[in-house]
């Protein structure tokens, strides 16, 4: 019962931070700089290196979709926001933060390189943390993949689906 217990409380801190990051995010597009697109090679895909390291005991990792991202879709009341929620599939979120500082460290390493086939949409630094954000297209003015990763915080929130520029574009105008 008490595994139960403190597993409950992790998977509830965990959808906070969700919940937090997503509305954090209208605020990111306010305040940060763009910086010009940019694709790397990479050795691994980032959806890999999250499976390899979910393995890590202190790693949390949760991926919203069918039921649970369908409930969500009828709760949202804005039309912005529901249009492009009703173009997501699936939202995975991984954080290391709790994690030992040289699993972080490792974990990012291997993230930095994961980012083959994706667009650098922004990035931005601040002192210590560090937030980037890539997309993957695919076809012209669809995104298939919005990625929001930290390796400050070693952390990836994956949304998936098949969301039209245009309606990205909305929600960043309307927060601002």
């Amino acid at each position: 019962m008490h595994f139960e217990t403190q597993r409950f409380k992790k998977d509830l801190k965990m959808r906070t931070k969700i919940l937090a990051t997503i509305a954090a995010l209208g605020s990111l597009f306010m305040t940060s700089a763009i910086i010009a697109p940019d694709c790397s090679a990479a050795d691994k895909d980032i959806r890999q290196v999250i499976r390899k390291y979910d393995r890590v005991e202190c790693a949390e990792c949760i991926n919203l979709g069918g039921l649970i991202l369908s409930l969500a879709k009828t709760a949202v009341r804005e039309d912005i926001d529901a249009e492009l929620l009703k173009t997501l599939k699936r939202i995975t979120v991984f954080s290391m933060e709790e994690c030992d500082p040289e699993d972080r460290a490792r974990f990012a390493s291997e993230a930095e390189t994961a980012f083959g086939g994706y667009e650098k949409l922004m990035e931005v630094r601040d002192d210590e943390d560090d937030l980037t954000i890539y997309v993957k297209m695919s076809a012209r003015e669809v995104i298939k993949e919005f990625v929001v990763y930290s390796g400050s915080d070693a952390s990836v929130i994956i949304m998936s689906g098949k969301m039209p520029m245009s309606a990205l574009e909305q929600l960043i105008e309307s927060t601002t």
